[in-house]
């Protein structure tokens, strides 16, 4: 089973990966508990993710901004079309 990751557990989940794995343990120390977005769970915040694993996040957001003024709405269907 998963555990969503909440304001209320995020340290303790942390925590326990940090005991898990060295190198998360080493970053949890060196710059604390991550803090936790929250994003709307659209397709449009998938589109957006995604691009930023692949490429600088001023990158993204000029990309991600170019797409936004040629589709109105991010939407797989607008997509493919």
């Amino acid at each position: 089973m998963h555990e969503i990751v909440t304001e209320q557990n995020i340290k303790s989940i942390c925590t326990r990966l940090s005991k898990r794995d060295e190198h998360i343990g080493r970053i949890l120390k060196t710059y604390g508990v991550p803090p936790l977005w929250d994003r709307d769970p659209t397709f449009a915040t998938l589109v957006h993710i995604i691009l930023e694993q692949q490429v600088s996040l001023a990158s993204v957001l000029s990309a991600f901004n170019r797409l936004r003024g040629k589709i109105v709405e991010i939407s797989p269907e607008n997509i493919l079309n």
